[in-house]
């Protein structure tokens, strides 16, 4: 992922957004904390605490 798009994540919609991007590319398998990058990992933990509170709440 480039910085471009790092810099477009502004809010939680945003980072629910490229998630869901994400986890489609990953697909048949699970995202997990260590497929994204720092950046995104710092924002997971911004807007929920940890990935695991990510991983409990996000909408399947």
């Amino acid at each position: 992922m480039s910085k471009d798009h790092q810099n477009k994540i502004t809010n939680k919609e945003d980072l629910i957004k490229k998630m869901r991007q994400l986890e489609i590319y990953m697909y048949p398998r699970v995202l997990e904390e260590r497929d994204v990058n720092s950046a995104i990992r710092n924002l997971v933990i911004k807007y929920y605490g940890s990935w695991e509170d990510y991983t409990k709440n996000r909408i399947n």
